[in-house]
């Protein structure tokens, strides 16, 4: 099973905040894959005293989000996330289909009906990444039984984590 890592990358000046990515990868990668995967480049500026560079991986293994029974399910419980992931991206409109995997033990979408429409889950799901506008359920024909399929759009892909799935998407990441 893929487990979701974020990579912190620290550009090395006292109190800068790191940039942040988000892959996944079945087994923990090395700082020399992710580098290389994700074109992380950072040249020094001539006279520069000492550049610090340093990634660090942190294992996000899964994180939990929650369903309040408003939308095609009625049922409100905990869902287990175990990836998110850009299924599709155009460049052209700046639009795309974000996919939540989640763990078929924690949500049987033939017990439970789909994750559809749930307004907790969505809520919750822009918390966790801190995203603000352009995410929404995509038609009840693209939700999967093991995900559950959003629309995204120019705004979404303005926030960082957007940013990031485009790189990541791009790139092909690590698979």
């Amino acid at each position: 099973m893929d487990k979701i890592f974020v990579v912190r990358h620290f550009w090395g000046c006292d109190g800068d905040e790191p940039t942040e990515y988000y892959v996944r990868s079945k087994h923990w990668p090395n700082k020399k894959e992710v580098v290389k995967k994700l074109k992380i480049d950072y040249q020094p500026e001539k006279g520069e005293d000492v550049f610090i560079h340093e990634l660090e991986i942190v294992d996000l293994g899964t994180f939990e989000l929650h369903t309040i029974g408003d939308g095609w399910s009625l049922f409100a419980k905990s869902v287990k996330i175990t990836d998110v992931y850009l299924n599709y991206f155009s460049n052209d409109d700046q639009s795309g289909e974000l996919h939540v995997s989640f763990e078929k033990s924690s949500w049987d979408v033939f017990q439970c009906d789909l994750i559809y429409q749930d307004t907790l889950f969505l809520k919750e799901l822009k918390s966790h990444f801190d995203i603000e506008e352009g995410i929404g359920y995509s038609e009840q024909g693209m939700q999967g039984k093991d995900f559950v399929s959003f629309d995204v759009g120019p705004k979404f892909f303005n926030s960082e984590f957007g940013k990031t799935l485009i790189q990541r998407y791009e790139s092909k990441d690590l698979k």
